[in-house]
């Protein structure tokens, strides 16, 4: 669990403090180069030369800088941003097709949130009753053992029915 909020919050400060870290990184960096120019020239080398040489066995300022941005901040958010930015100018070329995708996430989004709403009304949400637990559905059976879902509304209103019986009932079906 505590490894779990380490990595969250490096992660949020990475994301945060991203151009002073940056300018830290620069300067650390220049500060290594530095030293090591100022080695050389005191070996007796030229200070042009002494930098060069610095700078060689440096061994190249942006592999340091990309190696020290990896172990600072996951790779995987520096790729996304890339891959977002990729997706973007590939969408400005291609106005056709970015016209057709949006088309197409705005019908599939609308149809989700649709037919989301429709299950949530129907089976999520209680029953609109002050008992919702106690209502009962009934059928009705004819004589020659054929299972009707709605009962006639004479057999009902008679008083065959248990819900006829009980103290509140509402009777819901196809008219006629």
């Amino acid at each position: 669990m505590t490894r779990r909020l380490t990595d969250a919050w490096r992660w949020i400060r990475s994301i945060v403090g991203r151009k002073a870290r940056e300018r830290g990184l620069d300067e650390e960096l220049q500060f290594h180069i530095d030293q090591q120019t100022e080695k050389y020239v005191r070996a007796g080398m030229d200070p042009a030369d002494a930098r060069r040489q610095a700078l060689r066995r440096f061994g190249g300022v942006v592999r340091a800088q990309e190696e020290t941005r990896d172990q600072i901040r996951p790779a995987a958010l520096d790729d996304s941003i890339r891959d977002i930015r990729f997706g973007a100018r590939i969408l400005w070329r291609a106005p056709g097709f970015t016209v057709a995708a949006l088309a197409t996430l705005a019908i599939g989004i609308g149809a989700t949130a649709a037919i989301f709403s429709v299950i949530r009304t129907v089976l999520l949400e209680p029953l609109p009753y002050r008992d919702p637990g106690r209502v009962v559905g009934i059928w009705e059976t004819t004589r020659d053992g054929v299972t009707q879902n709605v009962i006639a509304p004479a057999n009902f209103a008679s008083g065959g029915s248990a819900a006829a019986r009980s103290n509140t009932w509402a009777w819901w079906g196809r008219p006629g």
